[in-house]
């Protein structure tokens, strides 16, 4: 919260006086994409204080992250209605952050009393830490080391979650592959998603601008919605079924996408709002089921940093292949229905292969369980 609050600051700084700190901005923005997913993931924390309920937490860290990028929409808003400053609308959301730091700093527990949590979900101990006893005192936990919970270096847990993707590494090879064209299937409309929408509808039409507006409001809201929705759907069909369900998202994207009308290209909003409110918990699921509680963070950051290499090598290998076709809808069509196509693909077999080689249950690696594929 304090480093996000600090580029706030500087962001608002920029605001107010452009000619001698404008430069800020450059540090601030960074600074809030850095700390402000730091913020969120924080969220995590509570799939151990709620077990049952581990998808629905977990979605709702994606649900955050919409719900927040309607600030944006807000600032506007504001701007426009009320005349308020946008340098303002900044120092207002940092002073919020550090009050909101506050709270967590002393609401939140530490991370040795959330271990004990994470035991007690894994089953390693029957005491759950209760608030004033004796096992919740600070004296208690710090004499204690969480059993299955050890700390390491960043290297070492780096080293433990490649040693974990080696383990399982079927599983996880399906897993990446249908990410990357999963998210190529999802994120590149929406990148494009102005240019396309031009050569898509007559030149004089409003419908680009009024699509891409619109889309600004569908995922603030419907992606919070769904996100949350989505946790609890995971809950109830559980990893392989939801995972079908995720890719059916990419699917209907393709087989929309590619008409000329306003009312099926909402439709496709529809389904890519819904596609990346969802996404996100098959691979927390996966982390959380796949890996020891204490590689979850760990587990998941490698797995994402492969995921956007990948990202890269396609959208670098996409600009190739896009710069020889010819001007129009077509040029952005092709790319959409084949990465929808693939990912599509990858997700059902995916989803086919844990019905063969199911996913170990949360807590195998702390009780010494490591089934082979």
């Amino acid at each position: 919260a304090l480093g996000a609050s600090a580029g706030l600051f500087m962001m608002a700084l920029a605001c107010f006086q452009p000619a001698q700190w404008s430069w800020t901005l450059y540090l601030g923005y960074p600074l809030c994409q850095l700390f402000g997913s730091i913020n969120s993931y924080g969220i995590f924390v509570f799939m151990w204080l709620l077990p049952d309920h581990q998808n629905f937490v977990s979605s709702a860290v994606g649900g955050v992250t919409a719900l927040s990028d309607m600030f944006t929409l807000l600032a506007v808003g504001l701007g426009s209605c009320c005349g308020l400053f946008i340098g303002w609308f900044l120092f207002g959301i940092c002073i919020l952050s550090l009050i909101a730091g506050t709270c967590c700093w002393f609401l939140i527990p530490d991370k040795k009393t959330m271990f004990l949590f994470v035991e007690k979900a894994v089953g390693e101990t029957d005491d759950v830490p209760q608030e004033g006893g004796e096992e919740m005192s600070r004296e208690k936990e710090a004499e204690e080391e969480p059993t299955c919970c050890g700390e390491g270096g960043e290297w070492d847990l780096i080293k433990k979650s490649v040693s974990v993707m080696r383990h399982y590494k079927v599983a996880n090879g399906l897993l990446l592959v249908f990410s990357i064209f999963y998210c190529l299937s999802i994120i590149y409309p929406v990148q494009e998603m102005m240019y396309y929408y031009q050569a898509l509808f007559p030149k004089n039409s409003q419908a680009p601008d009024e699509l891409v507006n619109l889309f600004a409001v569908l995922y603030g809201i419907g992606g919070f919605v769904c996100a949350l929705m989505g946790g609890v759907l995971c809950d109830k069909l559980g990893l392989r079924v939801f995972t079908v369900v995720v890719a059916a998202c990419s699917f209907l994207v393709a087989c929309t996408i590619p008409f000329p009308s306003f009312a099926i290209q909402v439709a496709a909003q529809l389904f890519m709002t819904l596609g990346l409110s969802l996404y996100m918990i098959v691979c927390n699921r996966f982390a959380m089921l796949y890996a020891p509680p204490e590689l979850f963070g760990t587990l998941s950051g490698v797995q994402f940093t492969v995921i956007s290499f990948g990202m890269v090598f396609g959208m670098q290998g996409l600009s190739m292949v896009t710069a020889t076709m010819e001007d129009g809808p077509l040029k952005y069509q092709v790319p959409f229905v084949v990465f929808g196509s693939l990912s599509t693909f990858f997700g059902l077999t995916l989803a086919w292969y844990w019905t063969r080689n199911p996913p170990p249950p949360v807590g195998a690696f702390c009780h010494g369980e490591h089934p082979q594929e």
